[in-house]
């Protein structure tokens, strides 16, 4: 991570509630370790060269989030953010003229200094406006014809001031490509750093049987769908947490431990148990086969519920699950695989490893 922050040439940091709790240190001290590693890298980059810091570490507000989310320490109201309103041209315009080197106000070009004679070497130089009729062009090609002719011995150095510079090479390669290479480095970005967040989430793209696919609800905004989330089977007597909000699974978790009220599932290593029990989870049941809409996923939460220290021991390919998280989302759980046991010591039985896919809604 630390020589992907030296070598690139922007890191943008999406604002998102979850993101500035860890970045700030706020979220208990077994969660997030990545997401705190890397806030620290980011400032100490920044406090050893402000000046870069300022230019290479862009904070972002993605639609329906808000600067208060951008963490305190990158300046929410005293530096510059990025709005991006929607993901097109128009939405995310500021920020790509930022990373395109492609400002809304060019810089006028350098004039040509006058030529001024040392005193004593004859009139000083006319600086009145030219007169009527006289076409500006006329002043600069005396200018051009005094700079072409040869230096007098007593004349002193000329000093020449160069034009406008040249774009960098980094620059120009961002201009040649276009602002539709600009989208994709946007999106790519806010893929990577919604996971670095970067890191731990383990993801994988496409729809099984019983997928959500891409439908939109009434009064839910979906805010992940068919994703794969993968719980190693836990060492004898560890516990392997979820956190359903953010996909985020932490593993091999002593069993004196305490759990933070974000976990919502815990696959305990004491009999290969998964369980509610010491989660923040409202509630959990076991769901009908077949497409669910959140407000039946709900219903099936509330109404086949199993109790906080009930204890689910197997795990047929097929299950299918729902959970309202501590948040209030609703999550769809479904048993992709169960298998490969997790890496421990030979005397102990196998904690079969759980491959789930889950869709997260969120009531609006």
């Amino acid at each position: 991570m630390q020589e992907q922050l030296e070598e690139s040439d922007f890191v943008l940091v999406v604002a998102s509630p979850e993101y500035k709790k860890r970045a700030e240190d706020k979220a208990p001290g077994d969660e997030a370790r990545g997401v705190r590693w890397e806030t620290r890298l980011i400032r100490e980059m920044s406090y050893a060269d402000h000046q870069a810091g300022l230019t290479k570490v862009l904070p972002v507000v993605l639609p329906g989030r808000a600067a208060t989310e951008i963490p305190l320490w990158l300046g929410p109201t005293s530096r510059t953010h990025y709005v991006v309103t929607d993901f097109t041209f128009v939405g995310a315009e500021a920020l790509l003229r930022y990373l395109t080197g492609q400002p809304y106000e060019a810089d006028p070009p350098a004039s040509v200094p006058p030529v001024l004679p040392p005193r004593g070497a004859g009139s000083a130089l006319d600086v009145s406006e030219p007169a009527a009729g006289v076409h500006a062009a006329s002043l600069a090609h005396s200018v051009v014809a005094q700079e072409s002719r040869p230096p007098r011995e007593d004349s002193p150095p000329r000093v020449r001031v160069s034009g406008p510079r040249h774009p960098s090479r980094w620059r120009r390669r961002w201009l040649g490509w276009g602002l539709p290479v600009g989208v994709a480095v946007v999106l790519a970005a806010v893929a990577v750093t919604t996971l670095s967040w970067y890191g731990r989430h383990q993801r994988a793209a496409g729809p099984a049987a019983g997928s959500s696919g891409q439908q939109t609800f009434p009064g839910y905004q979906t805010v992940y769908s068919d994703r794969v989330v993968r719980l190693p089977g836990p060492p004898y007597c560890s516990r392997t947490l979820v956190d359903l909000d953010t996909a985020t699974v932490t593993t091999q978790v002593e069993p004196t431990a305490r759990i933070s009220r974000d976990i919502d599932l815990n696959y305990d290593g004491c009999g290969a148990i998964l369980t509610r029990n010491d989660t923040g989870s409202k509630a959990a049941g076991f769901a009908p086969a077949g497409n669910l809409t959140p407000a039946r996923c709900m219903q099936a939460a509330l109404s086949n519920a199993l109790a906080p220290d009930e204890q689910v021991t197997k795990f047929p390919r097929g299950t299918a699950a729902c959970v309202i998280t501590n948040t209030g989302a609703v999550a769809w759980l479904r048993v992709r695989e169960a298998g490969g046991p997790y890496a421990q010591p030979a005397e102990d039985p196998p904690h079969l490893t759980l491959e789930l896919l889950v869709t997260l809604w969120r009531p609006k």
